[in-house]
């Protein structure tokens, strides 16, 4: 592992190609790798005793780099040798459905790996539809990762108290139960500014 980590420190291809292995978007490797800097938050101490960071901006902004800022300290994980894995929910939610209908696979296996790797990032909270399933594994992958105190970085649109009301229209009681969870063991970083994409 500290192999990896010096590896990744001093050899930009190999950085790239370790970032990218972590589901960062190509279009964020590339910038992290050639060192372009995070427009919010940064590598966070707290990562390292099993707090996380819920990035999001005011208003429900887009674009204003809280994806970007995710994968910075997903990739400053991956330099200090740790695992890390950066998905969007949607995409969280699709592998959880596929692993439904998989023979070779389960949703405990996937909820075990989202439980088990050093970091992970859920990016774009609140851009699946919630369903009373959905909100069930949800909530077994936000409490597991919390009972091993693993860090986890949310990005959303929308602040923590917004998401728990989008959340409670399927189920009051998990919605508060994920959002405790979030809520106390999570940084709030709010990123303001114009669509980054736009500019």
């Amino acid at each position: 592992i500290a192999d990896v980590a010096a590896l990744a420190a001093t050899d930009p291809a190999f950085h790239e190609a370790v970032v990218r292995k972590t589901g960062i978007p190509p279009r964020f490797a590339r910038r992290i790798a050639e060192g372009v800097a995070a427009p919010g938050h940064a590598y966070d101490a707290r990562l390292a005793h099993g707090g996380g960071l819920y990035i999001y901006s005011p208003g429900a902004a887009t674009g204003t780099g809280k994806s970007l800022a995710a994968g910075h300290v997903a990739a400053e994980m991956v330099r200090r040798g740790q695992s890390a894995r950066m998905a969007s929910e949607p995409v969280v939610a699709a592998r959880l459905q596929a692993a439904m209908g998989d023979p070779e696979s389960s949703v405990l296996d996937v909820i075990n790996a989202m439980a088990t790797v050093d970091m992970l990032v859920i990016d774009d909270l609140g851009k699946q539809k919630v369903s009373e399933w959905y909100l069930s594994m949800l909530f077994a992958i936000v409490d597991e990762r919390d009972k091993r105190n693993k860090p986890t970085l949310y990005t959303s649109q929308y602040s923590l108290d917004k998401m728990k009301e989008i959340w409670a229209k399927a189920n009051p009681e998990t919605a508060e139960a994920i959002a405790s969870r979030i809520e106390g063991n999570n940084t709030p970083v709010e990123i303001a500014g114009p669509d980054l994409r736009r500019v």
